[in-house]
């Protein structure tokens, strides 16, 4: 694997494997050719994915069209270009709050801490239902 922002290769390697029993072993190696390894599974990111160009949700950076949206300060051009310090405070493009744009704790644009949405009723089905209710049929109960 190499650095995406220097280039140069790092001392990681991605085993892709199928799950097997066998497999499963890998974990328990320490050692390889004399040399110490660790032997780690891959951690998969957590929630929706976000555009890194404008800091959109449930779209990659790649065919985005949109205009761009710093993730440090919120201003309209690319966070690749932004001209901010780590030492200062970062705005967020969507609440105008004190942390970055990709920071999973945003309350109301992040899709992670949304409520969900209120189940979907079937309208035909509940008429069937309040239908055999008023009627009293016997079988009512057992649909219900």
């Amino acid at each position: 694997m190499t650095n995406r922002k220097t280039g140069l290769p790092m001392p990681l390697f991605l085993l892709s494997l199928p799950k097997t029993e066998d497999n499963k072993n890998i974990h328990h190696i320490s050692e390889l050719c004399n040399m110490k390894i660790k032997v780690e599974p891959l951690n998969r990111k957590t929630g929706p994915a976000q555009c890194f160009r404008c800091q959109g949700f449930f779209h990659s950076s790649r065919f985005c069209t949109r205009n761009p949206k710093c993730a440090k300060c919120g201003k309209p051009h690319l966070t690749r270009d932004c001209k901010k310090t780590a030492a200062e405070e970062p705005v967020c493009c969507h609440c105008q709050g004190n942390h970055p744009a990709n920071f999973l704790g945003i309350p109301k644009k992040n899709p992670l801490n949304k409520p969900p949405p209120p189940p979907k009723v079937n309208a035909w089905e509940e008429r069937i239902k309040r239908r055999k209710r008023c009627r009293g049929d016997p079988g009512a109960e057992q649909a219900a």
